[in-house]
């Protein structure tokens, strides 16, 4: 019988990833102004070495996405598809690990607890790097801890360790929240191999592998300056658009931000979610029985101290750290290593529950019961999940990309004009040329020629500032001839 459970176990991962592909379908209807700004001009200014400014500098994401559209092809929704890659990538990675944790008998819990996480459905159906924590993390975990069970000499151990590191930093580069996680998975990764001595040339060779994409992306990238600091914006690589700052009631104010998008209602910026991670009483109910169940089995000493202390490392770095910003746009968005520090917690009082004796019978159902709250309230809140999904966000682009039914009608409209001769162009009731954002029309319009058709054709343009014909290009961004 082991072999029919442990096949359906695998099903689980690819059932949960068409969940997320249902979830990102329900988001076709529109694309909001920075799914176009990560997924498509950033995109495009990466091709051409360049940085938009140094608030877009999320290279990992914009490289991994160059890759696949010069492999596979450009269209506004092709960053879904290499989401919903990422994600099974990352369910897979997760489940073996779970399973090697728990046995298959028992790791299918929290793994469906992740794959229906209503913060991770939500964000993973979106083209920006929000939220590809979760996914990069058991990815990287997974490889750490495979190059450390092999032995000292074996050559797989040393590449599997070398991409853990490479993996770290693609992800550090895509979503820079991901640095706070690196403390935790050494942590788990340092204690897992039996022979302490063993690890230390795989770490080396994690190390390396961890300074290689941020090496190739100072290389890559003309001037590299730019993507250490931008002078104009005052950002640059692993800060995004956050300042950091030490006003206590600030700090407080954020994090009260993202405790509402957790327990009540889903309002921050680009987090647009009626039925959050743990709203309701179920599970709240099914939170509070972990939180006390981990705190019990800590205080008796009988928890997986490595595991637990790893978790609450990184439940603590994502409430603090990220809400220490002072940009005014605090949000879940920031601190989405919470729900894998969580499914973490979970999993151990999961283990804890069902591993108790015969003679204990009562307490380990109650205890299951009580622990299985909180994927159901999860799978409850799917049909909510989809509803939201398909409403209009207040975040939807306007202007080119509403210009037809949906966002690829209204660019085969724009591109099939400019083959026709015309110029871009948005003119107002008066007769008068409006002052509309180009860039992304612009990104969108020479990626597809690119991605798709291998030239890169001039784009035509009226300047709104003198009336004028122009010929779009990066620079008229970069030298900030046109605003941002």
């Amino acid at each position: 019988m082991r072999a029919p459970r442990l096949s359906l176990y695998w099903l689980l991962p690819f059932l949960l990833t068409a969940v997320q592909a249902w979830v990102s379908w329900k988001f076709c209807h529109e694309i909001r102004s920075e799914e176009l700004a990560e997924s498509v001009r950033n995109v495009y200014w990466l091709e051409h070495r360049l940085l938009y400014d140094g608030v877009s500098s999320n290279v990992g994401w914009y490289a991994s996405l160059m890759v696949f559209y010069r492999v596979c092809g450009f269209s506004l929704y092709s960053a879904k598809l290499v989401r919903l890659i990422l994600w099974l990538l990352g369910l897979l990675g997760a489940a073996d690990l779970l399973r090697r944790f728990l046995g298959p008998r028992l790791a299918w819990a929290p793994l469906v607890l992740l794959g229906l996480s209503p913060t991770a459905l939500y964000f993973g159906a979106m083209q920006t790097s929000f939220a590809v924590d979760v996914p990069f993390a058991a990815i990287c975990l997974w490889l750490l801890l495979a190059s450390f069970r092999r032995t000292p000499g074996d050559r797989l151990g040393w590449a599997l360790a070398f991409a853990g590191g490479f993996v770290a930093m693609v992800a550090a580069l895509a979503y820079p929240g991901f640095l706070f996680y690196l403390p935790s998975l050494a942590l788990v990764a340092w204690f897992a191999p039996p022979d302490r001595s063993a690890p230390w040339p795989r770490w080396l060779s994690a190390g390396a592998g961890f300074a290689t994409p941020l090496l190739a992306a100072l290389a890559y990238v003309s001037p590299a300056s730019m993507l250490i600091y931008d002078p104009a914006t005052h950002t640059g690589v692993f800060r995004g658009g956050g300042q950091v700052g030490l006003d206590p009631a600030t700090a407080w104010a954020s994090l009260g931000v993202v405790l509402r998008d957790l327990f009540v209602r889903g309002e921050s910026y680009y987090f647009e979610l009626s039925r959050p991670e743990f709203s309701g009483i179920a599970a709240s109910a099914g939170l509070g029985w972990i939180g006390l169940t981990v705190i019990c089995r800590c205080v008796r000493g009988r928890a997986n101290r490595v595991v637990v202390g790893a978790a609450l490392l990184l439940l603590a770095l994502n409430l603090t750290v990220p809400n220490l910003s002072t940009n005014g746009l605090p949000g879940l968005r920031r601190c989405t290593g919470v729900i894998t520090a969580y499914v973490v917690l979970f999993t151990v009082a999961w283990q804890y529950y069902a591993g108790l004796p015969a003679g204990r019978a009562g307490l380990r159902r109650a205890g299951l019961a009580l622990c299985l709250l909180l994927p159901l309230s999860h799978a409850l809140k799917l049909p909510s999940l989809l509803v939201d999904a398909s409403r209009a966000s207040r975040y939807n682009a306007g202007d080119w990309f509403v210009l037809r039914p949906s966002p690829t009608a209204s660019l085969a409209y724009v591109m099939d004009q400019l083959d026709h001769g015309q110029v871009l162009a948005i003119y107002g009731p008066t007769g008068r040329i409006l002052p509309v954002r180009y860039q992304e029309i612009y990104a969108a319009v020479s990626g597809a020629r690119l991605w798709n058709q291998g030239r890169d054709r001039p784009v035509p343009a009226i300047d709104w500032k003198t009336g004028r014909r122009i010929t779009l290009t990066p620079a008229l961004w970069t030298d900030y001839y046109f605003p941002h």
